[in-house]
C-alpha cells in the first residue's frame, strides 16, 4: 500500500547540471480503464527559455509527482518528460511505463469494489 491510498508517487533525482520541464511531464494507461487525475507537483523555477521564446517552468535536482488514480486491475503508468543540460543539449522526450497494481494503491477491498 502506498503512503497516499489511491496516488502514484513518482520521484526524479536530477543530476547536476541537468533540468527536467515541467510542462512536458505526462502520464497516461496502458488499459483505458485506470482514470488518473491531473500531475501534482511543487512549483518549479521559472527561466527564459530561447529555444521555447518564453519563460518555462524547469526542475532541478528533484521533483516529486503526484497523479490520482482510480483503478480496480494492473495497468501499465507510462510517464514522459524532457530535460536539457544547462546551456548545452535538449533531448528528445523519454517514456518510462511501470506496472501499477490497484490492490497496492487502495488496499485489496477497495480494489476490488
Amino acid at each position: 500500500m502506498t503512503e497516499e491510498p489511491g496516488v502514484v508517487v513518482l520521484h526524479f533525482a536530477i543530476a547536476d547540471g541537468y533540468r527536467l520541464y515541467g510542462d512536458r511531464f505526462r502520464v497516461t494507461s496502458d488499459d483505458g480503464q485506470a482514470r488518473l487525475g491531473a500531475i501534482q507537483h511543487r512549483a518549479g523555477k521559472v527561466v527564459p527559455d530561447p529555444a521555447a521564446g518564453r519563460p518555462v517552468e524547469v526542475f532541478e535536482h528533484a521533483v516529486t509527482l503526484r497523479v490520482p488514480v482510480n483503478a480496480h486491475d494492473m495497468f501499465g503508468l507510462t510517464v514522459s518528460y524532457q530535460g536539457c543540460a544547462v546551456n548545452r543539449i535538449c533531448y528528445p522526450p523519454m517514456q518510462r511505463t511501470f506496472p501499477v497494481i490497484a490492490s497496492a494503491l487502495f488496499g485489496q477491498s477497495e480494489a476490488s469494489r
